[in-house]
């Protein structure tokens, strides 16, 4: 992971958020994510945190574990994500939402992260 100085984090801070949110998508604890993505939950619990950025293969680990998950769900009509969330006063629609995730470019995220913390080192 490279560290990340105080005054820096925008990409950083969208990646981890995203990240976050597609596990949360998925409905998977850290501990079967990491049984799933083969990284101890620890190393992915950090990769959501924001506070340095994680590696590539975490990432990519990371998002191919939650995106497997997702899409067997969505095909199975299981049940994704938080359920019955409202949102800006609406009902949430859970899956439109974990098609934008699964949408994400996520390469591009993590380039942008990785780019800004080695601006600032």
């Amino acid at each position: 992971m490279t560290a990340v100085n105080a005054g820096q984090g925008h990409a950083l801070a969208q990646l981890a958020d995203h990240l976050g949110e597609l596990r949360r998508c998925a409905g998977l604890t850290w501990r079967k994510l990491g049984v799933s993505a083969h990284f101890d939950h620890t190393v992915l619990w950090h990769a959501a945190r924001g506070r340095r950025v994680p590696t590539r293969s975490v990432t990519k680990a990371f998002v191919a574990t939650c995106r497997r998950e997702i899409r067997r769900r969505l095909a199975q009509d299981a049940p994704v994500g938080p359920q019955g969330e409202l949102r800006e006063g609406r009902p949430f629609d859970v899956k439109i939402y974990a098609s934008r995730l699964l949408d994400l470019d996520w390469e591009s995220l993590w380039s942008a992260a990785d780019d800004e913390a080695r601006r600032d080192e």
